[in-house]
């Protein structure tokens, strides 16, 4: 076989490879992209009860620097607790852990079970370690049934002498009058389905130990997303790489005496801008002081600064060539 036919299975060779490595590359990270949905499910009411409060939670945001996780849950009745046109057959009681709203919310007879928004607190974390930061949350929630106000009964007094007269007992014998405020709320039996995803996050949920059928306890570890941290990573390393061959061409200029070029001043002054906006355009990312800025953020802005304060005074200095 000739020279010229090595060469040319060489080259298809090294493309066949370098497609392969960017197919690969392509399928991880669409993988990362699509995590799996883990949907902690209470044990099914359904499955054991008539009736009982089927629930649906989703995440609608996150916002690390306040500390909230922004939850919807979605409500239908079944059984007793509906009737026929959608609407409460009973009164219901929600008690939630919101951070910042109503802990107790009441739906009343007769009307539907609105979508409510809760606001849970995360906790355990510091979004100053952002990529890597991590946090908790926990969701805990169960309905009770609120009693119907019982119907007066017509008083056999002289206010209302159509009345059928009986006769009095003794005030010892007397059953005392119930009030509804001493009944004791029953809890109600509860389908929980929980859909923990986000755009830039990984949530893993899982029940407590003290959840059951009509409690709802679920817990929440937050992290960023695969994608989010190989980004920022990314992002890190380009920013000292860049920033070490701006290093070196300067040494070079200074040390090995090669002609300053006006090219080189712009070429520096826009990295050193261009980094800020680089640095903003991360996921999520907070505000200037992360434990990404210490590591190359920081890093790189001193080292652009330096090296453009370097190659203007050299060439302002360098005697000019004759």
């Amino acid at each position: 076989m000739s020279m010229t036919g090595k060469t040319g299975l060489k080259n298809i060779g090294v493309g066949g490879g370098i497609i392969l490595v960017f197919v690969i590359a392509w399928v991880t990270m669409v993988n990362a992209q699509t995590e799996t949905e883990k949907k902690p499910t209470l044990p099914d009411a359904n499955a054991k009860k008539e009736n009982y409060i089927e629930v649906v939670a989703k995440v609608l945001s996150i916002e690390p620097i306040k500390g909230d996780v922004n939850v919807r849950l979605e409500f239908e009745p079944h059984g007793s607790f509906t009737k026929e046109d959608g609407t409460l057959a009973r009164n219901l009681k929600l008690d939630i852990n919101s951070s910042n709203g109503k802990q107790e919310i009441t739906f009343e007879k007769g009307k539907r079970l609105t979508p409510t928004e809760a606001v849970l607190n995360m906790y355990d974390g510091n979004v100053t370690n952002y990529p890597f930061d991590k946090h908790q949350a926990d969701l805990i929630f169960w309905f009770s049934v609120k009693p119907d106000k019982p119907a007066e009964k017509p008083k056999t007094t002289e206010e209302n002498p159509a009345a059928k007269p009986t006769d009095e007992k003794p005030v010892s014998e007397t059953k005392p009058a119930t009030d509804e405020t001493d009944e004791e709320e029953v809890e109600v039996p509860i389908s929980f389905e929980f859909t923990p995803s986000l755009a830039g996050y990984k949530i893993e949920s899982a029940k407590h130990k003290d959840s059951d059928e009509t409690y709802v306890d679920t817990g929440m570890k937050i992290s960023r997303s695969p994608m989010v941290i190989f980004f920022s990573v990314f992002v890190m390393l380009l920013m000292w790489a860049v920033s070490i061959a701006v290093l070196f061409l300067v040494l070079s200029v200074v040390v090995r005496g090669r002609k300053v070029e006006i090219a080189m001043f712009s070429f520096i002054a826009t990295l050193l801008f261009a980094f800020a906006t680089v640095r903003n355009s991360q996921p999520a990312v907070p505000p200037i002081g992360t434990l990404s800025d210490y590591i190359s953020f920081f890093w790189a802005e001193v080292i652009l600064a330096l090296c453009l304060l370097t190659i203007l005074f050299t060439w302002l200095l360098r005697p000019a060539a004759k």
